[in-house]
């Protein structure tokens, strides 16, 4: 999807290479731009220069720089996905992590708020699905509990665990098929519990939510088999909380907006195809 491939004859040798490239959307007739023949907007979030500086522009920028650091490498055919897993565990390749994820959580934040065509007559396309909403209320173990409640906690949560940095938020399903909210510092990814930089380490760590967490994570590992955490993590939900995301459109000091309008506008249909069902 992201890789395409070059080719160039020097002598009698032909040398490929692999080059990211910004995906070709689908974008429904909802998305033209009827002002100008600019950028497609977002209805209800994104204005033409909000979409294109967080999609056509920046991952644009993120493409180009993920090329520049993979070519003539054994990195350079993998897909963004498969380069999140490969470079995780290693320090030496943070650089080629971290663009990865930026590149691949970027592409899964604007699927998730692209409108589908057909919102308006299938109703599982505007709304959380009744499996989501079941595992909500059994999580929480609230026969009441709604989607605008579960969103109000996504508020919390981003403003205390990312006031001030930049970043990622995710409603991810874990391998017990529990959803949590994730909130990743910088480019953390969900899909490796050790490189989610939920934790902000360019302080202390004394949030007490943070000690709960590290202890959660060692009772779930003496309860698994043979001692093995199940990192089987899977993005449901995804919003950039980096500021390219919503100055544009939203100024300085609109990021709790922003991020409301977001979880207000989610393409449902794309969502509930992402959860698990068995």
């Amino acid at each position: 999807m992201f890789i395409a491939t070059a080719k160039s004859t020097i002598g009698t040798t032909i040398v490929k290479r692999s080059i990211y490239t910004v995906p070709k959307l689908i974008l429904p007739s909802s998305c033209t731009n009827t002002t100008s023949s600019t950028a497609p907007i977002i209805p209800n979030v994104y204005s033409s220069l909000g979409f294109q500086t967080v999609w056509t522009d920046y991952q644009k920028y993120l493409c180009d720089q993920l090329t520049l650091v993979t070519q003539g490498t054994s990195f350079e055919n993998y897909l963004p996905y498969h380069l999140i897993l490969k470079s995780a565990k290693t320090t030496f390749n943070t650089r080629i992590f971290n663009l990865a994820s930026a590149v691949h959580n970027n592409h899964l934040f604007i699927e998730n708020i692209i409108p589908n065509q057909i919102s308006s007559v299938t109703n599982d396309k505007i709304q959380p699905s009744r499996v989501f909403i079941k595992k909500l209320q059994d999580q929480y173990q609230n026969p009441n509990l709604t989607w605008e409640d579960y969103k109000l906690e996504i508020l919390n949560k981003v403003e205390e665990n990312l006031k001030s940095g930049q970043g990622w938020v995710f409603v991810v399903e874990d391998f017990n098929k529990k959803l949590h909210i994730l909130t990743c510092n910088n480019h953390g990814t969900p899909y490796f519990a050790p490189r989610n930089q939920s934790v902000d380490l360019n302080g202390g760590v004394n949030n007490h939510k943070d000690y709960e967490l590290l202890n959660e994570l060692k009772n779930e590992l003496s309860r698994s088999e043979n001692k093995v955490f199940k990192d089987w993590t899977l993005p449901l939900i995804v919003v950039n909380l980096f500021d390219v995301a919503y100055l544009p459109d939203y100024g300085v000091a609109g990021r709790s907006k922003y991020l409301s309008t977001i979880l207000d506008n989610l393409n449902w249909g794309v969502v509930n195809k992402r959860i698990f069902q068995n």
